[in-house]
């Protein structure tokens, strides 16, 4: 096989609702993203002999939220939550914001809501999802602490949930506890 060289690249940007927000002809894409949310990054490319290919991905521009001495409390009731489900691009993702209604898991912790995989039954088996919220700073808080309500309904061990955090921008990743 031989390689050619790509002639022309279109990169665009939808929003959630997908009304598209922008479309670049460049080689790499440089965007500043008009507000957090989720939007949906699309590549088309041309090859110098017309084959063409695309390629999407879901993107997440999370906020960041500065802990300072006020505690941040969300029990998912509001309107805009500020938390997003993810997952494998070709996997499932059962993870919904909704009213548990399960033999197991029939409420929520605080008010009705809670982030649950299918509202009244079992999750789906073999699936690599997630549940991501907000970033937070704590650079002016000397203990922070973490605080959450989880009701782990697991197969154990090859299931669970993580903590992780940064403290080089987000090049690297670590679990909290480890």
């Amino acid at each position: 096989t031989s390689e050619v060289p790509v002639q022309t690249s279109i990169w665009r940007v939808r929003n959630d609702a997908g009304t598209l927000l922008s479309t670049l002809t460049v080689d790499h894409l440089s965007y500043n993203f008009p507000a957090e949310g989720e939007y949906s990054i699309e590549l088309l490319s041309q090859s110098e002999n017309d084959c063409t290919d695309t390629l999407a991905r879901d993107l997440i521009v999370n906020p960041m939220i500065e802990i300072l001495n006020d505690d941040y409390f969300d029990d998912f009731e509001g309107a805009a939550t500020r938390w997003y489900k993810g997952g494998s691009p070709l996997g499932t993702n059962s993870w919904s914001l909704d009213e548990p209604a399960g033999t197991v898991l029939n409420h929520a912790y605080s008010g009705t809501k809670a982030w649950i995989t299918n509202p009244a039954g079992d999750y789906s088996n073999s699936e690599n999802s997630w549940v991501t919220g907000p970033c937070f700073s704590f650079a002016g808080v000397s203990r922070p602490m973490i605080k959450a309500q989880i009701w782990p309904f697991i197969d154990d061990p090859d299931d669970g949930a993580t903590l992780e955090y940064t403290s080089d921008g987000g090049n690297s990743w670590n679990t909290v506890g480890m």
